[in-house]
């Protein structure tokens, strides 16, 4: 089953494991999370380094027929383009991308930095992780944060991906995750970009990463 590793804001430390159900709220105060899918054993990680290499291993060993993965699970901002941040837009290291509902923030978009492949795709699989966060503080409790996975066809999923594989020049629009896409040889080239666009939704969701698979 898909699970939730939950790890110390402070040290990232490992905490513990927990089983991750589409709605179903786990108590995160603390710490942060990162999800493993079902399907991908990850044994006995020792660390978040070791938890996150054998999480993408895993991920890609599901797909063989994919020679390579790029991901980005935002343990730093070192991959996100913070020159460009668009209103209702907030980056937080090991916690994610919160995008606030569009009709509240105007244009919401993610967009990474150019990070370079190790050859130029012509097929790829993209995956990426969205969820919630309900927090409580009343004036008489202490504070309390839930971690709140939700399902790809959540109305409050509603995101348009777009990619560049030649640093900008073209993009492919509305990339599906899960969805093997092929890329025309006009969109060919090794100098990727990721966009995302929050188009619909009332609450704030969160981007806790995302994959690329590819060959």
């Amino acid at each position: 089953m898909p699970s939730l590793y939950l790890l110390s804001l402070f040290n990232d430390q490992i905490l513990e494991k927990r089983v991750l159900r589409i709605g179903q709220p786990i108590d995160v105060t603390g710490a942060y999370g990162v999800a493993v899918p079902d399907g991908t054993d990850v044994g006995v990680p020792p660390d978040v380094s070791t938890l996150l290499q054998a999480k993408y291993d895993g991920i890609k060993a599901q797909y063989g027929f994919f020679t390579h993965v790029l991901y980005d699970a935002f343990q730093t901002d070192g991959n996100i383009n913070t020159a460009i941040l668009t209103k209702g837009l907030t980056i937080s290291p090991k916690v994610g991308i919160g995008f606030n509902p569009p009709p509240l923030s105007g244009e919401n978009f993610f967009l990474s930095t150019n990070q370079t492949l190790v050859s130029a795709p012509t097929q790829i699989l993209f995956l990426y992780e969205v969820f919630l966060y309900e927090d409580s503080d009343g004036k008489s409790d202490k504070f309390r944060r839930q971690y709140v996975p939700i399902a790809p066809n959540d109305p409050e999923v509603q995101f348009v991906v777009k990619m560049s594989f030649d640093g900008g020049a073209t993009q492919l629009v509305g990339i599906n995750p899960g969805q093997v896409t092929d890329v025309p040889p006009a969109n060919q080239g090794t100098d990727l970009l990721v966009r995302f666009d929050r188009i619909g939704g009332t609450k704030r969701v969160y981007l806790g990463s995302w994959a690329l698979l590819y060959q």
